[in-house]
């Protein structure tokens, strides 16, 4: 839930040598549970909740100890009324409100239902030449 994020999937780490230059290497890199990769890429939630800049300043300053006694006394009432749109969407899912829209209001029509008796048997990864587990998967 959030905006989409800024796709920074690496760790660098710098490592002294000793003629006093360094060297900067890729010690890790972030993949989401499916094995995709996220650098230079990020990852787009389920569900959009935008925020402007004026709104992420404000919650942020809200939040700071002192954030808000530095302001002028208009910016300091609308600071202290700001509401973070993307905790309260959040917050709403957590206690079972929905107040998106759902993709489609008409019901899909039924599929026959097979019995577990007569369904084939789950293909399991045997490995070398079977597509790995993840690549089911139909994204994140």
């Amino acid at each position: 839930m959030g905006e989409q994020t800024f796709g920074k999937g690496s760790v660098q780490s710098i490592l002294p040598m000793s003629d006093g230059s360094a060297l900067r290497l890729t010690t890790a890199k972030y993949y989401t549970p499916s094995h995709k990769v996220i650098h230079e890429r990020g990852i787009t939630p389920d569900i959009l909740v935008a925020m402007t800049e004026e709104e992420e300043r404000d919650v942020f300053l809200k939040r700071t100890p002192g954030g808000i006694e530095s302001l002028d006394p208009k910016e300091q009432d609308r600071v202290r009324n700001a509401r973070d749109a993307q905790l309260d969407r959040a917050l709403d899912l957590l206690k079972g409100s929905r107040s998106t829209p759902r993709r489609s209001r008409r019901k899909a029509p039924a599929k026959p239902r097979r019995s577990r008796r007569n369904s084939p048997p789950k293909r399991l990864h045997s490995g070398a030449g079977s597509a790995p587990p993840w690549n089911d998967d139909p994204g994140d």
